[in-house]
C-alpha cells in the first residue's frame, strides 16, 4: 500500500521530487548571480549619483516581494503551486533579460520592481512539495531543499563576478534568464497537482481570495500561525544583524587583516548549512521541531554571547562558526513546524506569509544594527542577536510555536497524480 504523503495525496517519484529541488538550486543561483555586480551597474547608469540610488535599487525588490508574496500563496492555494511555479519562472526570465537594457537608474529601478513582483517561484516550490513526499519524510526533504537554496546562494556571485567583464554585465543577467527558463522547463516536468485549477476556480476579483493571508493570522488559541511568525521575524531580525556587525566587529578587533576575512566568514554559514542540513532533517524526523527549535535557540544565544566575548579575528571566526552550525537550519525547522500544523490546501498562504515576514525581519535588523552602533561598538552590538534569539527561545516555550512527531496512520491509498 502506498504510504500517504504530508499533503494526503500520493508521494510523487524521485525524479519528481529531484526536478523541483533542482529548480529550486537554479532560482537561487539566478537570484544571487546579480548581487556582486548590482552595485557597480548602479554605479555605471548613476554617473556619480550612486549613493542615492544603491540602497533603493537593492531593497525594493525584497520590499514588494514581501507584499505580494502573501497573494501569490492565495493564488496558489486556489489554482496550484505548480502554476505559480511557471508564472514566476516565466515573468523572472523576462524581467532578467530585459535588464541589461536599462540606461538609467529609475529604469533599472523599475525592473528591480517588476522583478518583486515577478517573486515566488521558491515558496511555490516549496509548498507543493510539501503536499507531495511521506509525513515521515518531511524534514528531511524541507532540508534538502535548504540545501539547494544555500548552494545556489553560494554559487551565484561567484559565477556572477567571473561574468562580469568590464562595464558589460549582459553576460550575468542573459545566464541568469537562461537559468530561470531552465526553471520554467522544469516545472513543467512536475506532475500536475489533483483538484489543481478547474472549474470551480474563484474570479481575480473575489475580495475573499484576496483577504486569505489575512484571515490565516486570524486564528485564535494555540493553533494559531502568529507564535510561529513571531519568531520567524525575531529569528530573521538576529540573522540580519549578525550579517550587518559581522564586518564591523572583524574590522573593529583586526584591523585591516580583519575586513579581509569578512568573505571567509559569511562563507563559514553556508558551508555549515550544506555540511549538516541534512543531519538536522533526520533529527527533525525523529524529534520533531519543538525540541530542536528550543535547543537551537538556547544555543545560539550562548554563541552570540561567545561571539561578545571574542576579542581576536580568529576567535571571531570560530564563535561565528560555532552560531552557524546552530542556527544554520533554523528556518528549515520553523518551515516544518508551519507545513505540520496547516492543511495542504493552504500551505502556499502560509509560506508565503512566512517569507513575507522573513523579509520584514531582514529590513528591520539591520535598522536595529545601525541604531545600536550610534550607541555602542559593533562588539557590544552583536548582544543584540542573544536578546533577539532569546525572545524567540520564550515564544517557542510558551506558545504552540513547534510540532511534536505525529503518530503514524495507515490510511488508503488516494488515486494517482495525473500527468
Amino acid at each position: 500500500m502506498t504510504e500517504p504523503s504530508a499533503g494526503g495525496s500520493t508521494p510523487w517519484s524521485r525524479p519528481a521530487v529531484l526536478a523541483v529541488t533542482f529548480a529550486t538550486f537554479l532560482s537561487s543561483a539566478a537570484f544571487y548571480l546579480n548581487f556582486p555586480i548590482l552595485p557597480l551597474y548602479v554605479a555605471h547608469l548613476g554617473h556619480g549619483h550612486v549613493g542615492a540610488w544603491l540602497g533603493p535599487i537593492v531593497g525594493v525588490t525584497f520590499l514588494v516581494s514581501a507584499i505580494v508574496n502573501p497573494f501569490w500563496g492565495a493564488l496558489a492555494d486556489r489554482f496550484g503551486q505548480r502554476a505559480m511555479m511557471l508564472r514566476a519562472a516565466a515573468a523572472v526570465t523576462v524581467v532578467y533579460a530585459l535588464t541589461p537594457l536599462a540606461v538609467t537608474p529609475s529604469s533599472l529601478f523599475a525592473l528591480r520592481v517588476l522583478a518583486g513582483l515577478a517573486s515566488g517561484f521558491i515558496p511555490a516550490a516549496t509548498a507543493l512539495l510539501s503536499r507531495h513526499v511521506p509525513e515521515e519524510r518531511l524534514g528531511r526533504t524541507m532540508s534538502l531543499l535548504s540545501v539547494a537554496r544555500n548552494a545556489g546562494a553560494l554559487l551565484g556571485p561567484a559565477v556572477g563576478t567571473l561574468l562580469t567583464t568590464g562595464d558589460s554585465f549582459v553576460l550575468v543577467y542573459a545566464v541568469a534568464a537562461a537559468l530561470m527558463a531552465l526553471c520554467f522547463l522544469l516545472a513543467l516536468f512536475v506532475p500536475r497537482e489533483r483538484g489543481a485549477p478547474g472549474a470551480e476556480r474563484p474570479p481575480l476579483w473575489d475580495r475573499h481570495l484576496w483577504l486569505q493571508p489575512l484571515r490565516s493570522l486570524g486564528a485564535r488559541g494555540t493553533s494559531g500561525l502568529r507564535p510561529v511568525l513571531a519568531v520567524v521575524l525575531l529569528t530573521s531580525m538576529a540573522a540580519a544583524v549578525v550579517q550587518v556587525l559581522l564586518p564591523l566587529q572583524l574590522a573593529e578587533v583586526g584591523g585591516a587583516s580583519g575586513r579581509r576575512l569578512a568573505g571567509l566568514a559569511f562563507s563559514v554559514g553556508g558551508v555549515a548549512s550544506l555540511l549538516t542540513a541534512y543531519g538536522w532533517g533526520r533529527l527533525t524526523d525523529r524529534l520533531g521541531t519543538r525540541v530542536l527549535l528550543l535547543g537551537v535557540f538556547t544555543g545560539g544565544a550562548a554563541a552570540s554571547v561567545l561571539l561578545f566575548a571574542a576579542r581576536t579575528t580568529w576567535t571571531v571566526l570560530a564563535a561565528y562558526a560555532l552560531y552557524c552550525v546552530v542556527l544554520c537550519e533554523v528556518f528549515t525547522l520553523l518551515t516544518v513546524a508551519l507545513a505540520r500544523r496547516e492543511s495542504a490546501e493552504t500551505r502556499g498562504t502560509v509560506f508565503g506569509l512566512n517569507n513575507t515576514v522573513m523579509q520584514l525581519g531582514q529590513a528591520l535588523g539591520p535598522t536595529l544594527a545601525g541604531f545600536a552602533v550610534s550607541f555602542c561598538s559593533p562588539t557590544t552590538g552583536v548582544l543584540l542577536t542573544s536578546l533577539l534569539l532569546g525572545g524567540s527561545l520564550v515564544v517557542t516555550a510558551t506558545t504552540s510555536a513547534g510540532d511534536r512527531p505525529r503518530p503514524h496512520t495507515e490510511q488508503p491509498s488516494p488515486e494517482p497524480i495525473k500527468r
